[in-house]
């Protein structure tokens, strides 16, 4: 007969094992929220990165910028057919790119499938969930072109100001033989009511993440004659209706600049040349990028074309 401690020893051990597979189990439910928690250590040992399963997380694959249906990567990688859309570079973790004082998550998204393209794509955080920006940062072409090798990839930069990512872009989002500037940019990219915003100068402006030819202050001083279309429309943050217009200045400028006698100039601007085709206007619902000029910082803002086009017939005329 086995004694009373041999007894409660078995017990002792019986319990240890168990309380182990709990703990074992409870780490792995941590998935349906968005952490995944398999490791060796105890929770309270991981790092911000092991709880944060990134390379299985959920993201919105996108068509030009624009949002389609929500997938999810399997080990960093997400087919469909022929095309792999999978993470390169190491994800950031230092950011917090929607002003809750959370460090969120930012990682550079590839298709392998020609026309190739890059993507920053956004994670925001919370000790309960990691949830995916639906609208990427910043996209951009990175296909082959005559007389061009591949444009460089986008680069997570850094943080310089505010709340948000500091990214590095080609300054014209174009491919194949259109390539004609293949210089880069930094873009400021904040968040504003769930979507990526192009931030200029500490806050002043806010437009859309697209770039658009014109939408830079060097670009817009070229010779294109661009059409005003300020009393006809504003323009909108993303491609969609119901989407946030872009906003002008929080403060008015000559309160930071006394000494620059420029008026404040507030204009919405079209190339005169615009002439999407009707695929391009399904993707984009409808829109089409103008350039968004507050005073003298340049931006870029989504139009819709059927509002545009009679102003553009009228100039053209």
């Amino acid at each position: 007969m086995e004694s009373k401690e041999s007894v409660s020893r078995e017990r002792q051990s019986f319990w240890c094992r168990r309380r182990g597979l709990v703990v074992g189990v409870a780490a792995i439910v941590a998935v349906g929220a968005g952490l995944l928690w398999v490791n060796s250590k105890s929770v309270a040992e991981l790092t911000r990165e092991e709880r944060i399963d990134l390379a299985n997380q959920w993201f919105y694959l996108h068509e030009q910028g624009v949002p389609q249906e929500k997938v999810r990567l399997a080990d960093g990688a997400y087919v469909r057919g022929e095309e792999t859309i999978r993470i390169v570079g190491e994800p950031e973790y230092r950011f917090d790119v929607d002003g809750d004082g959370a460090k969120d998550v930012a990682a550079v998204l590839e298709s392998t499938k020609e026309p190739r393209w890059q993507a920053v794509y956004l994670w925001t955080v919370t000790p309960e969930s990691v949830t995916p920006v639906e609208w990427p940062a910043s996209w951009q072409w990175t296909c082959a072109a005559e007389n061009h090798e591949y444009s460089d990839g986008l680069t997570i930069w850094g943080l310089e100001k505010g709340p948000g990512i500091d990214v590095l872009r080609s300054a014209q989002n174009v491919c194949g033989a259109d390539v004609g500037d293949v210089s880069e940019t930094h873009a400021f990219i904040g968040m504003r009511d769930g979507i990526p915003i192009l931030i200029r100068d500490e806050g002043l402006t806010r437009h859309a993440t697209e770039t658009c030819v014109g939408g830079e202050p060097w670009i817009r001083s070229s010779d294109t004659d661009f059409i005003d279309i300020t009393e006809s429309t504003t323009p909108l943050l993303q491609p969609r209706d119901g989407a946030p217009p872009v906003s002008g200045p929080d403060e008015d400028p000559k309160e930071r600049y006394p000494d620059d006698q420029e008026p404040v100039r507030i204009r919405f601007l079209i190339d005169p040349a615009s002439n999407p085709d009707p695929a391009y206007l399904e993707v984009h619902n409808g829109y089409v990028p103008a350039v968004v000029d507050w005073w003298s910082w340049g931006g870029c803002g989504w139009v819709p074309w059927d509002t545009v086009k009679p102003v553009i017939d009228a100039h053209t005329d």
